[in-house]
């Protein structure tokens, strides 16, 4: 699996990096790929190939990151080895943004000379690359946030984005991130849903044994078999397509104990999914009527629990004459046509809103779904805990759950 070039491009198509490992491709591949992804017919696709080369990118923090092949490989191999490459950067940076790139180039090329030799991939261990850095990383602007005067139950999130070889101490982050995609009709039903999760850790020079206790809420792990466990009303929610860290050796896992040694820099301790219905802490009911050239949307959200940053966003349809919107509330702000945003809702709290669209011949007009997104605070969709995490008297621990949907589709009904 031979790479020809790794680059890595901004969104206005400057040059961060670029490394040519193999001279089998001609001199114009940067900007090949920074035309064809800045036309219209790119659909944003991660992998495309022109004039015989294929090109795979990743797009993070408004960076491309991207490799150029001549043979026929696997592009989820690709894909998941420029994962690493941008876990890498930020363990050994800070942070994989422009700004953290451009301080720091000789430690890019440093770690990209480790990575890749000759077009192959040698080694995407955090612990073993980071010992071969001999350059010191800088710290970005966005940094100074650690001098802050906070509690020492509190971290700013800034906390992570500090390069490895810092002597900050012995830090272990432990984040239960949770992303739920729903689809509901317009009665606030939910069709189906699925929830992705993780168990995402941040380690800081913490090299002695660490155990992480879940709460009892999650039943016995099983390699290569679904789980159970029992969730906040009381049913129990079937997981499956379990994956571990190489670090972690899951036959020894028994009532929600996890007994590891973590790897320095970034890594996720456990993957899980589920498809089978939970409990959505807030419904969306929307109503649709057509009167002649008019079509009018009403909708509301209602809370079941505290959320926040819910965003509601209904694509026009092709062809309309005029919109108009009616907010009764005046914690619901309008970004633009059909794109609402509401900072929080407490529990029990609903709020509506009303669009009106003009459109010449309604029976012709395609009206698309309705898209909703939110974020629960500090709590996760399936009731997932931790209970208790311990590492070696000198290391600092933190925990923090996230969990957000990101898709919740309403199907209107006419």
């Amino acid at each position: 699996m031979p790479i020809s070039q790794f680059f890595i491009l901004n969104d206005h198509g400057d040059m961060l990096g670029n490394t040519i490992y193999r001279p089998d491709i001609p001199k114009n591949t940067v900007s090949t790929f920074f035309k064809h992804v800045s036309s219209q017919n790119s659909n944003n696709e991660p992998v495309f190939s022109i004039n015989g080369l294929n090109y795979v990118y990743m797009n993070f923090n408004d960076l491309n990151f991207v490799f150029v092949t001549t043979t026929n490989d696997s592009p989820f191999t690709l894909l998941s080895i420029l994962d690493r490459i941008i876990s890498l950067l930020r363990d050994c940076l800070g942070d994989a943004s422009e700004e953290a790139i451009r301080n720091n180039t000789p430690v890019v090329y440093e770690i990209l000379d480790e990575i890749i030799d000759f077009g192959y991939i040698s080694d995407l261990s955090s612990d073993k690359i980071s010992s071969f850095i001999h350059n010191k990383a800088k710290a970005s602007s966005n940094q100074g946030l650690l001098n802050m005067n906070l509690a020492s139950r509190t971290k700013p999130s800034s906390a992570t984005k500090v390069p490895l070889s810092d002597q900050i101490g012995q830090r272990l982050f432990v984040d239960i991130v949770e992303n739920l995609s729903i689809v509901g009709d317009s009665s606030g039903n939910i069709i189906n849903s699925e929830l992705e999760g993780s168990i995402a850790i941040k380690n800081f020079n913490c090299t002695g044994n660490c155990v992480l206790k879940l709460n009892k809420r999650f039943a016995k792990l099983e390699a290569g078999s679904e789980i159970s466990y029992t969730n906040a009303g009381g049913s129990e929610l079937s997981v499956s397509d379990i994956l571990f860290a190489d670090y972690v050796d899951s036959d020894k896992y028994t009532s929600g104990i996890f007994d590891f040694v973590p790897s320095l820099g970034e890594s996720v301790l456990m993957t899980y999914r589920t498809s089978q219905k939970v409990d959505v802490p807030l419904r969306v009911f929307a109503f649709t009527t057509i009167e002649k050239n008019r079509f009018t949307l009403n909708v509301k959200v209602v809370a079941n629990a505290p959320v926040s940053n819910v965003k509601v966003d209904f694509p026009l349809p092709h062809g309309y004459q005029s919109c108009s919107f009616v907010l009764p509330n005046s914690t619901i702000h309008k970004s633009s046509p059909g794109n609402w945003t509401i900072d929080k809702l407490k529990e029990g709290e609903e709020t509506a809103m009303q669009c009106n669209i003009a459109i010449n011949n309604p029976q012709y007009v395609i009206i698309p779904e309705l898209q909703v997104s939110f974020e629960l605070p500090q709590k996760t969709f399936s009731d997932l805990k931790i209970v208790s995490l311990t590492a070696t008297s000198n290391t600092q621990r933190w925990t923090k759950c996230i969990s957000r949907v990101k898709n919740y589709s309403v199907r209107l009904d006419f």
